[in-house]
């Protein structure tokens, strides 16, 4: 299946990381014997171990080492494009809220919100955004080939198997889907109303809070500090919330107060920081506006 560049790389990464791992097992116990010179049998293959893609005709493997070209030639990497965006068309929710209070938003919306397991202890969030189990989220939360994914406000110990619908690095959004899963609300996305500048929104997800673990399904307020710029002369990715959020809240939804729509998803986070280079004296998120969603995503409405 085609691959984009990044997700090639982060495939890779975690190839050579599980060879690596393997081979530590595997020589463990070994007795290492340390020598001055190698000889030009040694000192081929070891090349090839260290450069494995660069091609038999690049590196001229001796006899004793056609093992090494015939696993050379094995080597079959996808095709380096980038994915076509399929179409995925949304129903609109039968209700929703707008111009709530946090306390009101938090309980209505609660249960829409996604807790999300990538692998390694990784933690992220999401908004479900359809009946049938549709969960917009940041691509960057998706770091393992294993993904699991609990709605904490319908119940704490109940984790189902998610499944990647489409994945955009370029922009770091992403949808995965969980089968079977029925719901009687979920979020509609903002996907022709464009964030002002000033907007009132409100961030809900999962941040981790250092020593005191995960505040699941955190909810807070805030404004659209800067609104997104189709032009990029402003030089930023996506849209600016001045907003309190923190590792955890990754891949969850910014959700205006005056409409109750989904405006943006969270995909950074910057945290208060004083350095020679920059100083920042409040928390920041870095959102993808959900008016380019139809364009990253594929995702759209009914007229």
């Amino acid at each position: 299946m085609p691959v984009g560049s990044e997700r090639l790389v982060a495939q890779l990464v975690k190839a050579a990381d599980r060879v690596t791992e393997q081979m530590g097992q595997a020589t463990t116990g070994l007795q290492v014997e340390v020598r001055t010179e190698l000889s030009a049998t040694e000192r081929q293959l070891l090349g090839i171990m260290l450069h494995p893609f660069l091609g038999s005709e690049r590196v001229q493997v001796p006899s004793g080492g056609e093992w090494a070209e015939q696993s050379l030639r094995m080597v079959a990497l996808p095709n380096l494009v980038e994915p076509t965006v399929p179409t995925t068309r949304l129903s609109v929710p039968p209700r929703h809220m707008s111009g709530g209070t946090p306390e009101q938003v938090a309980s209505f919306y609660g249960p829409c919100v996604a807790l999300i397991f990538g692998g390694k202890g990784a933690i992220g969030s999401g908004a479900l955004i359809s009946r049938d189990g549709l969960i917009l989220t940041a691509a960057h939360v998706l770091v393992s080939d294993s993904i699991e994914v609990a709605f904490p406000a319908v119940s704490r110990e109940k984790r189902y198997k998610g499944e990647v619908v489409f994945i955009n690095d370029a922009h770091d959004v992403a949808l995965i889907r969980v089968p079977g899963y029925q719901a009687d609300r979920w979020f509609e996305v903002a996907t022709s109303e464009v964030a002002q500048q000033g907007e009132a929104v409100f961030a809900m997800g999962n941040p981790a809070i250092r020593d005191a673990g995960t505040a699941i399904t955190a909810v807070s307020k805030g404004i659209v500090a800067k609104a997104y710029e189709t032009d990029g002369q402003g030089r930023l990715k996506g849209m600016v919330a001045d907003i309190t959020v923190a590792s955890g809240s990754s891949g969850g939804p910014l959700i205006s107060q005056r409409s109750g729509k989904v405006v943006g998803v969270v995909t950074a986070v910057v945290a208060p920081t004083i350095s020679k280079d920059f100083a920042t004296s409040g928390y920041w998120a870095v959102a993808a506006p959900s008016t380019e969603l139809k364009k990253w995503l594929g995702i759209t409405y009914p007229d």
